[in-house]
């Protein structure tokens, strides 16, 4: 196919130019359509003066999104505006009569764990909705092309509509690849408005934001959008050294999260999704509805490996937050003095627990494995008794969702936010009794869970359960 420029004025205030390999005129009228917002009439003339009798105007109520499978015009990062030729996708079909579903996802991909991975999950499950339903993807334009390689090996894939939303230029230059919460801040004004048009273009039985839905984050969710709205999974730290962080500046102007941003949200939402009992607390004590369910996503591992006994594992970033100190000085307890410790990954404190396990005389005992594969930390995990996770505060720690799904219970802090986590895997885990000497608290919670059973690989956190969740929350029924 060659590549053809075409320039079309209409009533000479509108003048396009288009670069790309077009397979007929239609495709190019519908994509200029959705593209320049035109009225029809003027579309009409065009295409009478083109010789096309075949265009729909469909695309001119959705705006600049695609339905999977057709000429797609979207918004490159950086301002650039473009359309892209999806052929190369699934076959098209007829989705107007379905049910549609709006998901929000600032970040998604089709192998990433936590939350990309999670975004992915939720996605997976909507399409596995019976009866079908449409579904509207809002995402970050980062992601849309691992978005559009996984959906070639996703069933129902034709029933996708995605809806890139690119993150402003200067926010991308500071701040790279990183989802952080001043990208979304950036990315959520156009956001809202992408799904504020599918709403208008599609009625709308669900809108649901998945992931960055935080107490301390406006909502990409707006009243009156679709028939019923759900938010979360959403965590509000259970330690009050947590708190909402720092928001740092976009640009010259300071970005400030009031504690009325939480409340705002729930507001609009219908039904809250939850990742731990605090939060359970906190969104029930403002009358909403709520359903607990952390954002955990990862499949029963094969459980092959011979299990060390005396064997303990703590994985995650060796920062402040996850107190990985407290794992090492438990092992000088006299009743753990045979026990092991592997430390699963790397961070700014790595120096400093190396000079302390010298320290407390326990160096022989712990193994730095520095960062590694998940494939490899899934191995260690599968081979050890317990997963030791003293993080001072969780949303829904994913690592113990791992472990359970290797056959390890864990231990857990108090306070921290992991205590719904443990309870939900019931396997064995233990949340670590409350004091002030933490260290020694950690040491009793793994004695006690050292005396229970060694629990099996578990599918708790399978994606097979996601559907079945989805249809409840979203009241479709059974």
């Amino acid at each position: 196919m060659m590549n053809t420029a075409r320039t079309i004025t209409i009533t000479g205030q509108l003048r396009r130019t288009v670069r790309r390999n077009w397979c007929r005129s239609k495709g190019f009228l519908r994509a200029l359509l959705a593209f320049g917002r035109l009225a029809p009439a003027r579309v009409r003339r065009a295409a009478d003066g083109m010789g096309v009798r075949e265009y729909s105007f469909r695309a001119r109520r959705s705006g600049a999104c695609c339905r999977f499978g057709c000429v797609t015009p979207h918004t490159k990062a950086g301002g650039a505006s473009g359309f892209e030729d999806a052929r190369s996708c699934p076959g098209r079909q007829d989705t107007r009569r379905m049910p549609a579903v709006a998901l929000v996802s600032f970040t998604i991909h089709p192998t990433a764990g936590s939350e990309a991975g999670v975004g992915w999950a939720f996605l997976s499950a909507a399409l596995a909705l019976r009866p079908a339903v449409t579904v509207h993807l809002v995402l970050d334009a980062r992601d849309e092309d691992a978005v559009r390689l996984g959906l070639q090996r996703l069933a129902g894939a034709e029933r996708v509509v995605l809806h890139a939303v690119a993150v402003p230029g200067p926010i991308l230059q500071r701040y790279g690849d990183r989802r952080t919460r001043e990208s979304y801040l950036a990315w959520l004004p156009a956001a809202r408005r992408r799904l504020r048009a599918i709403g208008k273009a599609e009625p709308l039985t669900v809108a649901h934001q998945v992931t960055f839905a935080s107490a301390v984050l406006p909502s990409v969710l707006t009243a009156g959008v679709a028939d019923r709205l759900v938010w979360g999974p959403l965590s509000v730290p259970a330690s009050a050294s947590g708190g909402a962080g720092r928001i740092a500046v976009l640009g010259r102007a300071a970005v400030r999260i009031a504690g009325g941003v939480a409340a705002r949200n729930l507001r609009v939402a219908d039904l809250v999704v939850v990742n731990n009992d605090h939060t359970r607390a906190f969104a029930e004590g403002l009358g909403h509805a709520v359903a607990v369910e952390p954002n955990i996503v990862v499949e029963r591992q094969p459980g092959a490996f011979e299990r060390d006994e005396r064997s303990l594992v703590i994985a995650g970033h060796l920062v402040e937050r996850k107190r990985p100190w407290l794992a090492i000085s438990a092992l000088r307890d006299p009743r753990l003095s045979g026990v092991r410790l592997d430390v699963l990954g790397d961070g700014p404190l790595r120096p400093m627990l190396e000079r302390l396990a010298q320290t407390e005389g326990v160096a022989d005992r712990v193994r730095f494995h520095g960062a590694v594969e998940r494939s490899t930390a899934l191995e260690v995990m599968s081979r050890a008794r317990l997963l030791v996770h003293p993080s001072s505060r969780e949303g829904s720690p994913w690592v113990v969702g791992e472990a359970a799904a290797c056959g390890l219970a864990s231990v857990v802090m108090p306070g921290s936010g992991a205590e719904a986590t443990v309870r939900l895997c019931d396997n064995g885990g233990v949340v670590a009794p409350p004091g002030e000497d933490l260290v020694g608290a950690l040491a009793d919670g793994v004695v006690e869970a050292l005396r229970h059973p060694v629990p099996g690989p578990s599918d708790r956190w399978s994606a097979g359960r996601m559907p079945g969740l989805l249809r409840r929350w979203y009241g479709l029924g059974d």
